[in-house]
């Protein structure tokens, strides 16, 4: 069975990696694409719960991170920080000290 919570420490050391071998000019545009994602995070209807939020992020992440563009980083960080958010993953609550 695959551990979710596994995959997003994955992740998240991925991007942590990237960030820090990003210049300046590259880490501040991983921080306009989190706000950015946070924007679209804010517009989206809770109703239905924070999924559609993660969903909406990691949309944008995949080709971001296919097209190795650095900015997928902060697409990458809003969803695993709403994933989080969910707690309902193994070990929540460490992944939430890590993006919390």
């Amino acid at each position: 069975m695959n551990d979710e919570a596994a995959d997003l420490v994955i992740s998240l050391a991925w991007a942590s990696n990237a960030i820090a071998e990003a210049d300046m000019g590259d880490r501040l545009r991983i921080a306009a694409a989190y706000r950015e994602a946070q924007c679209v995070i804010g517009i989206l209807p809770d109703h239905e719960g924070r999924r559609p939020r993660t969903v909406a992020c990691f949309e944008r992440f995949t080709p971001l991170k296919a097209a190795n563009d650095v900015t997928a980083c902060g697409w990458l960080l809003a969803a695993v920080q709403e994933r989080v958010s969910e707690h309902d993953l193994s070990r929540w609550e460490e992944l939430d000290v890590m993006v919390g």
